[in-house]
């Protein structure tokens, strides 16, 4: 399935056919048919974010940590109205590691257009402490 890429590249029911394979390995608990499958059902608009959800799913039930946490930084740029992807990166970082080990210091968030923009306003204190120790003088430093 899906083994000719070159000749379904214009098959624009592609990646809604690879959605539909992912949630087929999902519901048998094919980790490596998700992660096969998903990449090219990031472009269906109505299954993409799902399909994204569940290959970080399966990075992460594999022990796979470093694609895990790739796939969650992927799908906040790609799919910045969907949460999951944001929360599950800062928990990761707020529960499993004393020092954050990324930066999201040109990321912001607009919440009036819904969407992540890369600005000038940086978030160096968030890469710098664990969520959960910032303090309100973190915070002011930001706002500045």
């Amino acid at each position: 399935m899906l083994a000719d890429k070159e000749l379904a590249k214009n098959d624009t029911l592609l990646p809604q056919i690879a959605y539909y394979a992912t949630l087929a390995a999902d519901r048998v608990g094919d980790k490596d048919a998700i992660i096969k499958y998903a990449p090219s059902a990031l472009s269906d608009k109505d299954g993409g974010k799902f399909a994204m959800q569940l290959m970080a799913d399966a990075y992460k039930a594999k022990g796979d940590t470093a694609a895990w946490i790739k796939s969650l930084e992927e799908g906040i740029l790609k799919f910045p109205g969907n949460d999951y992807f944001f929360a599950n990166l800062v928990d990761y970082y707020n529960n499993y590691t004393s020092e954050p080990t990324f930066s999201l210091q040109s990321i912001t968030f607009d919440y009036y257009d819904n969407k992540w923009n890369s600005k000038d306003a940086t978030i160096s204190a968030l890469s710098s402490k664990k969520y959960s120790e910032l303090t309100i003088d973190d915070i002011a430093k930001l706002e500045s």
